[in-house]
């Protein structure tokens, strides 16, 4: 019996063990959206600095800088990406530098449009309140618009330091382009599983392939190793 160490094959395994989520975390392109200037803003600005929402502290936000009343913004995205995320709600106020504390009655409605259309409304959001995670598919897309209903927060002592209803870490996603479903024959037995193309690269599931060949495949979590034993 031979026995062979595969430490580069970990991700080839991982792929065979839990499918295809593990190639989709590897790989992927991600643009902040404070880092790139909108085509069109009424109102909502980026701001590379940290806020605080519910407690929990981001590194950067669009915010709105209007009291009560809508702000937008509108971002090309030129069919680059292919989901949009970020945590909406209303800052906090007094622990973050430079910001005026939203008065009780404050709320903000968040909306997401996509191309025009409408794809993500929140509902009322108040001071206190945690964050809530957004997640809007923009697979193909020319053009995302961010929007903020605000109400009950007048202008007040401070403003226009009043950074209010806050869009934390906003970030746009490119994921790896994957193609799959290549059949695999084994000496010209069909194999019960499929290839998968990630770059122009293609994949096989390992242990399916090695086991079919007639090697053992065995992990080692511990040291973090494959071992494949054939037969001489």
């Amino acid at each position: 019996m031979r026995r062979v160490s595969y430490r580069a094959m970990i991700f080839v395994l991982s792929l065979a063990l839990t499918g295809l989520a593990a190639s989709w975390a590897i790989g992927q392109g991600a643009a902040g959206l404070t880092s790139i200037q909108p085509v069109v803003s009424n109102g909502l600005l980026p701001l590379n600095e940290r806020v605080a929402i519910g407690g929990r502290i981001f590194s950067n936000a669009v915010f709105s800088l209007i009291g009560d009343g809508s702000s937008t913004a509108t971002w090309d995205l030129g069919r680059k990406f292919d989901r949009f995320e970020a945590w909406i709600g209303i800052s906090d106020g007094e622990d973050v530098p430079n910001y005026a504390p939203p008065p009780p009655s404050a709320s903000a409605v968040f909306t997401v449009s996509v191309d025009g259309a409408r794809l993500y409304e929140s509902p009322a959001m108040s001071k206190g309140n945690p964050p809530v995670q957004v997640r809007v598919s923009v697979s193909n897309a020319r053009a995302i618009t961010l929007a903020v209903q605000q109400s009950g927060f007048g202008y007040g002592p401070g403003f226009p330091r009043l950074r209010f209803s806050l869009w934390a870490e906003p970030t746009l996603i490119r994921l790896p382009k994957v193609g799959g479903g290549a059949r695999i024959f084994v000496n010209g037995a069909p194999l019960d599983a499929t290839a998968i193309t990630r770059e122009g690269v293609t994949y096989l599931p390992l242990r399916a392939v090695a086991e079919a060949l007639g090697a053992v495949v065995q992990y080692d979590k511990l040291t973090n190793t494959i071992q494949i034993t054939t037969r001489r």
